[in-house]
């Protein structure tokens, strides 16, 4: 009977064995498809759920995040880390993204604006209402940015260049923007000091949604920003920013609605900058 239970134990020893390895290994396979090969998954028509659900869940898992760590924080990725992971992702090239954006000015006075935003590749149409007042309209040809004050009819016509992001015009995050950063910090011949002092990274799974959580810190003003990406639509979903020491957000933005298919909201004049 010894003999029976000793080779009991062992056969249950191997199986929970192999059972840890089979989990590690299928949750490192799950961070690489939702990071690396997530783009696959854009061109293939999303399963429908409401705009409600989405953000009820989102904002659960937002207050869940801050109070404990999420599970894949410290995983690591076969042959790749998160950060090179990261490096390959693009963000959706086409949508209708609707979001409110959440500024506190100097004066301490609190600022809300909703953002509604057409993309198709290097073409934009951004317009920034105060409440339902259209206040400034902001079009790109991929060409010229075309800027127009809405309130005075005063309008302005700039050249694109790399340096000139029309989302960062219009107040909004730039992913392309916070890639170079995080590019710099994590390059290890750049001479200088980076911006950057910190940068943290983590995956958030639920359902049919993959977020990745990224927390970065300015090393010369000590504001903290946080990201989350969707990864299943390519967008920033939401970010904030809090200045060190204080649970003050002087900046956040979170999507209200979004829309892989744009031709209900695009027409021949949406990118027109002449």
């Amino acid at each position: 009977m010894a003999n029976g239970r000793s080779n009991t134990n062992e056969i249950g020893s191997a199986a929970r064995t192999v059972f840890f390895i089979s989990a590690v290994v299928m949750m490192s396979i799950l961070i690489i498809v939702g990071i690396y090969l997530i783009q696959l998954q854009n061109d293939k028509e999303q399963p429908e759920s409401s705009a409600y659900d989405i953000r009820k869940e989102f904002s659960e898992l937002i207050a869940d995040s801050s109070e404990c760590l999420p599970v894949y924080e410290e995983m690591e990725i076969p042959e790749m880390t998160i950060e090179e992971a990261f490096s390959l992702y693009k963000e959706n090239s086409s949508y209708y993204h609707e979001c409110t954006v959440t500024s506190v000015g100097t004066d301490g006075t609190t600022h809300e604006r909703i953002k509604r935003i057409l993309r198709d590749g290097e073409n934009y149409n951004i317009r920034t209402y105060n409440k339902n007042t259209l206040i400034e309209t902001i079009k790109c040809d991929g060409e010229y940015i075309l800027i127009i004050n809405e309130t005075t009819g005063k309008s302005n016509r700039i050249p694109l260049t790399k340096d000139l992001s029309p989302m960062e015009l219009a107040s909004m995050p730039s992913h392309e923007n916070l890639l170079a950063l995080l590019n710099e910090y994590n390059s290890a011949d750049s001479e200088d000091l980076p911006a950057l002092s910190k940068c943290t990274y983590s995956m958030i799974r639920a359902r049919d949604m993959n977020l990745l959580n990224l927390i970065v810190t300015y090393r010369d003003t000590g504001i903290t920003e946080r990201y989350f990406y969707y990864l299943n639509y390519g967008i920033i979903y939401h970010c904030s920013s809090e200045a060190s020491g204080s649970n003050a957000q002087p900046y956040s933005m979170s999507t209200t609605y979004f829309n892989q298919n744009i031709s209900d909201f695009i027409n021949e004049d949406s990118f027109l900058t002449e």
